[in-house]
């Protein structure tokens, strides 16, 4: 198994709205990566939230 896959399947494992993120439509189950950073306080760069 890839990290890859590994990140994934855990983020998948992880319920959104017991960690406090809202119930949002989602096209796959589990944490987006931005909520995943969140979490850890990591900023993403290259997305568009962090954009200047």
């Amino acid at each position: 198994m890839s990290l890859g896959d590994y990140l994934r399947d855990r983020r998948m494992k992880l319920d959104p709205s017991a960690l406090g993120f809202p119930q949002a439509r989602r096209r796959t189950p589990g944490l987006r990566r931005e909520e995943v950073a969140q979490r850890a306080n990591i900023l993403l760069l290259g997305t568009d939230e962090h954009r200047v």
